[in-house]
């Protein structure tokens, strides 16, 4: 009864989390099926499989148990490829970075077993000491993996496209193919319970695992870091040439306000001569509210006010009710950069709103308080996607938290984030899934050179 528990713990042990592993880069819009649904298929047969492992009769150097692993592999690793949607070069790069840390958990086993009387495992796959060994070290081990798959490898899969993913694949499956075959063949070679194994190997092991994790990090993230750069500079030059749009338009409306008032004042002087008193107070009306709308003012800052009238003034032309508080003068915040912050926000409130057949609106309250300029949106939003990297309950996230539901993805939030930090400030967001609202609170410091 020991040798069947021991193997059949051993064999779930070795085989299992490397398994789950597998999965964690992907979030559940990749599953074919809901991923309870496939923790359970998954565990469900590898109990199985660990049940029959034991009835083979393990031993040391056979042949058959190395076979039946073989199996065990190729048939989850077949599973892992169906379940689900994703490319076939993502799959691979997982596949292999889950391998890596399968490896380097059979070297660790051994570069410890000398430890231990030699190491002698008793001519079994999974002895005493064997058992005794994985399970504390996959225990170690695998929240860490589980961290640098669900944060790292995740974002690199996330973020960077398929055509442009050749080269980390190749350097992930050049360098994981050499430290498998290395592997191979100290496993052949050496005699693990021998004195001078950990004098001789021990040491070049474990840098060569360091390393191999340095450079998998470094690749990976300096992958994305390029990609997220090349990408905000994009946003930024096209948020740039928005910035040069909207001035331009703003400009273009009230030079025709303005026209359009002389028109109106000169047709009220000719009908003034022949025409009824009705079409008089008409056209005085329609003067009035045209000289009404060119000069309604949000505060002080030309800037914001400009802002405050042309997206308000979208909003209301798609019937959106806008709540504005706004007092703020002089601001030391580029003319650009509140371009990037009111066009994202409002941008992102009036696209929201549109889902709603009635009771749109949105609150835009901006001031300055203690050194800092704060703009608060409120709008109305059936739904968010969240990134699952943090626990949404209803409190203030950083913009990490959420996706962009776009196809192709998008960078609003992020851009938020990225311009508040410019100034020495911040950028949060909240989803009430009770009020089905979203909020934007954005500081900026005026003085940030203070600040360092």
């Amino acid at each position: 009864m020991s040798f069947y528990l021991r193997h059949a713990i051993g064999f779930f042990t070795q085989i299992y989390p490397c398994t789950l592993l597998c999965f964690l880069p992907f979030s559940k819009e990749n599953l074919r099926f809901s991923w309870k649904m496939i923790f359970g298929w998954l565990t469900a047969g590898m109990l199985l499989l660990s049940a029959l492992f034991p009835l083979i009769h393990p031993s040391e150097g056979g042949v058959t148990h190395d076979l039946y692993m073989v199996f065990a592999v190729s048939l989850f690793a077949s599973a892992f490829f169906w379940l689900l949607r994703e490319t076939l070069i993502k799959k691979m790069l997982v596949i292999n970075l889950v391998m890596f840390y399968a490896v380097s958990l059979y070297w660790l086993v051994n570069l410890v077993l000398p430890f231990f009387n030699g190491g002698d495992s008793g001519g079994e796959v999974y002895g005493p000491k064997d058992l005794f060994l994985w399970v504390p070290i996959t225990v170690i081990t695998l929240p860490v993996a589980a961290l640098a798959f669900r944060r790292v490898v995740r974002d690199f899969i996330r973020e960077i496209e398929t055509k442009s993913m050749r080269r980390e694949f190749l350097v992930v499956w050049f360098s994981t193919l050499i430290y498998f075959g290395m592997t191979i063949y100290y496993n052949s070679t050496v005699n693990y319970a021998s004195s001078d194994f950990w004098q001789l190997y021990g040491i070049p092991s474990l840098l060569m695992f360091l390393e191999q994790c340095l450079v998998y990090w470094l690749l990976l993230r300096e992958s994305v870091r390029r990609r997220r750069d090349s990408d905000y500079q994009k946003t930024l030059e096209i948020q740039q040439f928005q910035y040069e749009n909207i001035t331009r338009e703003m400009e273009n409306d009230r030079r025709m306000r303005h026209d359009m008032r002389h028109w109106l004042g000169g047709l009220s002087a000719l009908l003034e001569q022949n025409k009824p008193e009705e079409m008089k107070a008409y056209l005085a009306e329609v003067i009035d509210q045209t000289v009404r709308g060119e000069n309604r003012i949000y505060c002080q800052n030309s800037t914001v006010n400009g802002l405050l009238q042309y997206y308000v003034g979208l909003a209301r032309n798609e019937d959106i009710r806008c709540r504005v508080q706004a007092d703020c003068g002089d601001l030391t915040i580029s003319p650009t950069d509140l371009t990037v912050v009111f066009g994202n926000v409002m941008e992102n409130a009036i696209r929201a709103c549109r889902d709603f057949p009635e009771g749109r609106y949105i609150t835009i309250q901006v001031g300055t308080f203690g050194g800092s300029m704060v703009i608060q949106i409120e709008n109305p939003c059936k739904e968010i996607h969240p990134s699952g990297r943090y626990r949404l309950e209803g409190g203030f996230l950083p913009a990490a938290a959420f996706l962009s539901p776009r196809a192709g993805g998008g960078y609003g939030l992020s851009s938020l984030e990225h311009t508040a930090r410019k100034y020495g400030g911040d950028a949060w967001f909240r989803y009430d899934e009770t009020a089905k609202t979203f909020t934007t609170r954005i500081r900026m410091n005026l003085h940030p050179d203070v600040l360092k």
